[in-house]
This record gives structure tokens, sequence and C-alpha cells, in this order.
């Protein structure tokens, strides 16, 4: 099988946000001109199936995913592929770390609560913040992996495995792990990296590994390259084995990116186990160097060939020897499940109805009897819907999907399921089917049963959070009531969306400003004959915390009126001022003084119909506390 690994592009990381110093002009005439290179190859020696190891966008967000997704749509069209021909493994660059999360109480030599985080059971845990990267995949129509608990399948675009199949027959199995989810946690360095022990465990458990029947050839694949792993996942202490050599033992090859100043690739040969391969980057900037590798995988002999790419003005083959493989013709595998597209289950019960879309459904069998159908296939659902069917049955089971547990979105669907569900209780003639796209029904039955989470928090509270998010571009981890300080907070945000701004705010103690120039002095002088107050200015981001995610208000300005000021003392600073000199004066901030944050100035002068914008004194910095 021919595969074309690529790692690392970093879309969004030419975004004038993030201020880099550095040419970022020719991303598309370097990612473009793969493309044609691609396509000039022979038939023979072009890929089947990609792989991209990480970091697919810079900081994880929506708009870095959707310029990405063209252009990889665009990749897709020109290689005659479809969604179902690439693989993605996450990035610490594809983690958006303003999305809530629960907080784990870990640093990095907490060994037994990372491993019980890497637990299949807690995948949800290491998912939080890959909403926008689990959109993106599901943009693009990829197939996701699969990881076993309690004897039946789930299903993550981050870990897990899945099976490939060549244009010959030829079976490779891949297997997906996430060494990046845990770096954005402030505890935890970004050189201390996990792939997760329970899960290959897990995997031999379920005989997902090694030797799995059917499969030809198996490759794992992860981000971050060995030298940023723990050193518990490269070495073995106690009785818990090193995670990287019992995964080589496991597997033919090992993929990974997040080695950005890589030069000449490399495969390196564990001696009975598996090849160390490294991708370099396709994009970081105008002048590194950019690569992408093609490998070629004869899986009946257990052989591997690499012809590795750079760039440099032009994209050209490494003077790099490796044999093109032939490869040989097997029996395809025949797969014990049926998948549909565009669903919709429809529950009736007299004039109520209810109808929840199915993007993707997906029906079960064992030894050809079905024995249930689900919709685990699609990643984003809310819902984990599962329908059993046995001899005398059918029953139609509801859940809010466990990566969805504690998200707002979830939690208003689920209040209005409940709502329906208990008005339905009492209704002999309710009845469920699941119509394809046609119209058809594919599995139908009378027995439904719901479990909720969601009874704990009023619909109102809910939507209020929901604004929020929507306003702020958050995501929020809700599994509280708001205690004292949050309900400061959202009062806060509440005036801040309402009239551009909040006085909910305070400035402890004293604010420096320095006086650079005689005029500033004037300035300061005219304010403090006035009234005796002058005003205080100064710009600033204000990031604020609620349910686990991060807010950032934008650029705001914090304004504190009402701040005693004595004139005399200016002005004898300002007889004695001198060119270039520079004047420090403490403001003391009493209780009478009144401080604003301000989002919206046009807002906040509107609200403010006798506010007069003043001869303000801007200061550095003023820091606040939310009151």
């Amino acid at each position: 099988m021919n595969i074309l690994h690529i790692s690392d592009v970093h879309f969004g990381r030419d975004y004038k946000r993030y201020n880099l110093n550095e040419p970022l002009v020719d991303r598309y005439k370097i990612l473009d001109g793969m493309i044609e290179t691609l396509k000039s190859l022979p038939k023979e020696l072009r890929p089947e199936h990609i792989i991209f190891t990480g970091d697919v966008a810079w900081h994880g967000l929506v708009d870095e995913f959707e310029e990405a997704a063209v252009w990889f749509k665009k990749l897709l069209d020109e290689m005659g592929m479809t969604g179902k021909d690439i693989t993605f493994i996450v990035g610490n660059h594809d983690v958006d770390w303003n999305q809530g999360r629960k907080k784990h109480d870990m640093t990095n030599d907490s060994i037994e609560v990372i491993d019980e985080l890497y637990r299949y059971r807690n995948v949800q845990y290491i998912d939080a913040t890959l909403d926008n990267y689990n959109q993106f995949c599901s943009i693009l129509g990829v197939e996701p992996f699969m990881y076993p608990v309690d004897d039946r399948m789930k299903y993550s675009y981050s870990v897990g495995y899945k099976d490939i199949t060549s244009e010959t027959g030829e079976v490779i199995r891949l297997l997906a792990f996430n060494t990046a989810s845990l770096t954005g946690y402030p505890q935890i360095a970004d050189d201390k990296c996990f792939l997760g022990i329970p899960q290959i465990r897990s995997m031999y458990k379920y005989n997902i590994i090694p030797k799995a029947k059917g499969v030809d050839y198996t490759i794992g694949m992860f981000h971050h390259a060995p030298r940023f792993l723990h050193s518990n996942e490269t070495n073995t202490y106690s009785d818990r084995p090193a995670t990287l050599l019992a995964l080589q033992y496991c597997t033919n090859l090992l993929l990974y990116g997040h080695t950005e100043s890589m030069g000449y690739p490399t495969m390196t040969k564990q001696s009975g186990g598996g090849t160390l391969m490294p991708g370099g980057a396709l994009y970081y900037n105008d002048i590194h160097k950019h690569t992408f590798n093609l490998i070629y995988i004869n899986a009946k002999k257990k052989s591997v060939g690499l012809m590795p790419y750079q760039y440099d003005g032009h994209w050209q083959e490494f003077d790099y020897i490796s044999p093109k493989l032939a490869r040989e013709t097997v029996p395809a595998i025949v797969f014990s499940e049926e998948k549909y597209e565009d669903c919709c289950l429809v529950m009736t019960a007299g004039k109520l109805k209810k109808k929840i879309r199915l993007p993707h459904f997906h029906k079960l069998q064992d030894e050809g009897k079905i024995n249930e159908y689900n919709n685990k296939n699609h990643i984003q659902r809310i819902f984990d819907i599962t329908i059993k069917k046995d001899d005398t049955e059918v029953i139609l089971d509801i859940k809010i999907a466990s990566h969805k547990r504690n998200r707002v979105e979830s939690m208003m669907e689920g209040k209005i399921l409940a709502e329906f569900y208990n008005r339905i209780q009492d209704k002999e003639d309710f009845k469920f089917s699941v119509l394809d796209s046609c119209g058809n029904s594919i599995v139908e039955g009378k027995k439904f049963v719901y479990t909720t989470q969601e009874e704990y928090f009023d619909y109102e509270f809910l939507n209020r959070l929901s604004v929020f998010q929507n306003y702020f571009h958050a995501n929020f981890y809700v599994d509280h009531y708001c205690d004292e300080s949050e309900q400061v907070i959202m009062e806060m945000l509440d005036e801040i969306i309402r009239n551009g701004y909040s006085d909910r705010v305070e400035v402890d103690g004293k604010v420096c400003a320095k006086f650079t120039s005689a005029e500033e002095l004037e300035n300061a002088i005219t304010q403090a004959k006035e009234t005796g107050y002058v005003e205080l200015h100064a710009k600033a981001s204000p990031v604020i915390e609620l349910f686990g995610a991060r807010i950032y208000l934008g650029d705001c300005q914090i304004l504190v009126k009402s701040v005693k000021a004595d004139a005399d003392n200016f002005k004898k600073k300002l007889d004695c001022y001198n060119e270039g000199d520079i004047y420090i004066h403490n403001f003391r901030i009493e209780d009478e003084s009144e401080v604003y944050l301000v989002a919206d100035e046009e807002k906040f002068i509107k609200k403010n119909l006798r506010y007069k914008e003043p001869q303000k004194l801007d200061v550095e910095q003023i820091p606040i506390r939310v009151e």
C-alpha cells in the first residue's frame, strides 16, 4: 500500500493576531506545489491513503480549521480521494485551550492519575478541548477510530483504531494515540507527553493487537516525537512497562510529527519491533525545511520503503535509496457492520412528535444476526442513540454522549428531550422508527428508555450560559451551579453584553502613572484644578475564567473616575520639568472612585448621557478584580 505521510501544516500561523515577525507568504505556493508533485507521479506510486500526524491549526480555533478544510478538500479532490482516504492525529496546536474542561489534580509525576485519565472510559475528558478539531474532521468526512469500553465499541477522532484496505486487498490497522491534550494544563510540561499504557493494554485485552486476525500490517500514530515523551513512557519503572517500547513490539511501523527542525528523514528499527519514522513540517514559515514522505508498504512481507521529498524553491525527491515494492493480491475483508448516512429518528405518540437527525448511523451484526443499531460513529453527536434488538422486542435507549456531558448545548437539548419523554410515559401508542435518507424505515419499535443528566440545571440558567458562549465564543464545562464568585462574573458579562461596559470591577490600592511630557502634566493640572479629581485610563485585554473556559473580552478600556489629585503637586513638577524627564506618580484609589471596564465605548457613552469624553490620563496598566 502507498501512504502519503504529512504533518505540521499550522494553518493560522500567518494570521495578524499572532504578530509573528517571520516570512509567512508562500504557504499556498508550497502546499499546492506538493499536490502538483503528487499528481505528476506514475499511478503505481501515487498514495492510496494519507496520514497526517498533527498540528492542522496554530491555536485550534474555528477560522484556522475552516481555512485548513478548504485546502485539505482540494488535496483530496485533486488526488481522486474522499474523507475516508485520510487519517488525522491530533497535535498540540489543534487543541483549543479556550474550551472549558474538567479540572484534574495532577502534575508531571502523577503517573497513576494520568494513567487513569488515559483509560478508554475517560476519553471524554481528554477530548474536551477538541470540538473544533472534531468538527474539522467531520466536515471532511473522515472515518473515526474505534475503541473498546465494556465490550462495546465507541468512536473518536483522537484515539483508537481503524482498518484501511489497499487496492489489492491488504488490510492495514491504524492505531491512534493522543499525546497532545494534556500539554495545555499549566502543571504539565509540554515535553513530558503521554501515549497511554492503559489504551495499549485494552487493545491487547480485546485482541486488537498484536497479530489480529485478518490484519496484514499495523501502524501506530501519534504527534510528539519520542524525545518529547515522559520518561515513564520510554523507560520501565517497577511493574509499569515503557509505553513506547510496548507499542513498538506490537506494531510494524510508528509515524509521528512535531519535528519542525527535521532535515534528513530517518527510519529507526527496533529489534523484534516496529520501525520509527518521523514526518517533518509541511509548512512552518517560508524559509523552513518543508518535507513530506511517500511510504511504500508490502504488508505480507512486513517490509517498508521510504521516498522522502523536500522543498527548496520547488519540491524534489531526496537521494534516498528505497525499493518501490511490488504489491500482492489478497482477498477483501468482509466487515460486520452496515453504515447509513443522513438518517432521522422519529418518535410519535398521538399528536406528540420528536425528531433527531442522525448524520451517521450503523447496524452491528454478530454471526449474521442483527443485535444493535447505534450512532456512535458520529463523533459530534449530542446523544448516544442505541437500538437493541432481540427475538422478543426492540428497545430504544438514549442518553447524552459521554464527551458532550456537562456541555451547555447538550444539556439544553437534553431538557427538551426529557420533557418529551415525560409526556409520553402513559401513551400506549408511542412508537419510533429510524428512516434513511429516502424515508425508508431501517428499524422501528415501541419501547423507549431515556437516561438524563440535566435535571440538576434549570433551562433559564443553561440559556443564560448559552448566550455567553455565543457572544464570547466560549465553551463551558458545567458540573455545578455557579458559586458566589461565578455569579458576580455572570452579572458582569450580562452588563457587558447589554450595556457595553460593567462597573463590577475594583482596583486595589494604587495606580502608577508615568508623565513623560509637559503636555501630560498640564492635562493633569487642568483636571485637578477644576474638580480636585482626575480620570485614569488604560487599555486592557482581560481574560475571565468561568466554568473551566477562558473568556477573552477583547480590546477593552479600564476607566477610573473620581481619583483624588493635587494640582499644586503637578504644578511643581511642571515648573522643574526638562524634556526627556519621566515623573512617576502613584494615585491612591479611594472607595468613592468609580471603576469601569468598557468593552464598547459607543454603548458606554449612550448609556451614560451625562458622560463627556474627558481629557483622560493614560497609564500603562490598571490591575482590576471582579467584585
